[in-house]
């Protein structure tokens, strides 16, 4: 017996294919955060665990940045590079001067002057286009922390471009997103706040 799916069924079923990938990237997201703090603890020699909390939500930003970093300086450790990433979102950021200093004389010791240099220099860049991302669609940044708490944007972005291809998305589109993403726990923002930024990306993007 041959099986028919009608349109509307189509739809249905690739939206929850996106919404299953996009959950993926949310909890990748947050176990790269993770992971490269813990990586760092093996070159820090004072306790990292009150960043636990703060190095989850800038998954989608130690990302790109790790990317560049290994890109720049392949024979790098994987502890050396969650270190530098870890310095560059410090300063970024996380508004404690002690800590970046503190980071940053770990790095300096290693030899790694130059590379965190380069690594900051690309951290800029990335914090700025995170930034007029965020102005293009209305939403003003207060401080660095609060940049931070959209960094998870970064690759989220693509799963609604996709979302928006198959059609536009409804009101309960938007809900099963925000839904993922506070589940997730990438950010601190909340779900009400979050719908809002939903719904001014998909305006820009449909």
């Amino acid at each position: 017996m041959k099986f028919v799916i009608g349109e509307s069924q189509r739809k249905e079923l690739l939206k929850e294919s996106i919404l299953s990938d996009l959950e993926n990237t949310l909890s990748s997201l947050k176990d790269f955060g993770l992971k490269t703090l813990n990586d760092a603890k093996e070159m820090l020699n004072f306790d990292v665990r009150f960043l636990l909390t703060w190095s989850a939500t800038i998954g989608g930003f130690m990302g790109p940045l790790t990317d560049f970093i290994l890109s720049e300086n392949p024979d790098l450790s994987r502890e050396e590079v969650s270190t530098i990433a870890i310095g560059v979102c410090a300063f970024l950021f996380y508004n404690n001067k002690e800590l970046g200093e503190k980071i940053y004389n770990t790095i300096k010791e290693k030899g790694l002057s130059d590379t965190f240099k380069s690594a900051m220099s690309k951290g800029n860049e990335l914090k700025k286009a995170i930034k007029m991302f965020l102005k293009s669609i209305g939403v003003t940044t207060q401080n660095m922390t609060h940049v931070a708490a959209f960094t998870f944007l970064v690759p989220v972005v693509g799963h609604m471009a996709t979302l928006i291809s198959g059609g536009e998305l409804t009101d309960g589109d938007l809900d099963d997103v925000v839904k993922r993403v506070v589940a997730s726990g990438v950010t601190y923002v909340s779900a009400s706040f979050l719908k809002n930024i939903f719904s001014k990306i998909s305006e820009r993007i449909g």
